[in-house]
């Protein structure tokens, strides 16, 4: 997911987007969470590895999900891009190699 925060909301994004990540990392079926920033920007990337699309279909209904959608809608310049990428699950063990 890739998201642009406004200047003046800056630091009530960055409260919102840790608590959001804190919280997708506990939820079954999240395998990795990242946040990467970019220097000289307000942009983040979030980076979440599901561990089937059935569960990344229910996290988008749970309400830290809903409340991290709606709570930010001021704060982004524009909407949030959201892209997914499937892999086969036996890829993620030798993923780790390359963190």
């Amino acid at each position: 997911m890739l998201l642009e925060a406004s200047e003046n909301a800056i630091s009530g994004f960055k409260q919102s987007l840790k608590s959001y990540v804190q919280n997708v990392a506990s939820e079954s079926g999240c395998l990795h969470v990242c946040v990467r920033s970019y220097a000289g920007t307000y942009q983040f990337s979030v980076y979440e590895v599901w561990q089937d699309s059935a569960h990344l279909s229910t996290h988008y209904l749970t309400r830290e999900s809903k409340t991290f959608r709606k709570n930010n809608i001021d704060h982004l310049v524009k909407p949030a891009e959201i892209n997914t990428l499937e892999l086969p699950a036996s890829w993620w063990p030798d993923c780790n190699v390359l963190f």
